[in-house]
């Protein structure tokens, strides 16, 4: 989404035409607050420095791989986070569908040993719809 400089925006979405509107509504959550089921695994992982709380809500992750950053700002090798618990660090139009495909790029970096292909992601995105 950005501002076309005429009081509208204009809406990119993968697979679908740019979209001028007028007005731009955001229905999300209010605030970005860690899942209450998640929020003593987070608190155990950032006062031992394995990660660190985004400045917006959620923990730091690598945008590309949603791998969980230390205190150094150094992705972890094994431990990645999805969902509301990078709600500060991931802005989400549509949660299922970005946690799911972020899910498959997940699973290729676990199963695979390293981190995935644009191409093996979207392999997997179309063999789970």
């Amino acid at each position: 989404m950005r501002p076309t400089g005429t009081s509208q925006f204009e809406l990119c979405l993968e697979d679908y035409p740019p979209q001028t509107v007028d007005k731009v509504i955001s229905a999300t959550a209010v605030g970005s607050r860690i899942p209450p089921t998640a929020v003593q695994i987070i608190e155990a992982l950032t006062s031992s420095g394995q990660a660190r709380l985004h400045p917006f809500g959620g923990l730091e992750v690598d945008r590309t791989t949603s791998r969980i950053l230390d205190d150094s700002m150094t992705p972890q090798s094994r431990l990645y986070a999805l969902g509301g618990t990078v709600s500060g660090a991931l802005y989400i139009f549509n949660s299922l569908m970005l946690t799911r495909r972020r899910s498959a790029h997940v699973a290729d970096a676990i199963i695979g040993g390293g981190e995935s292909s644009p191409d093996s992601q979207q392999d997997r995105t179309v063999q789970m719809a």
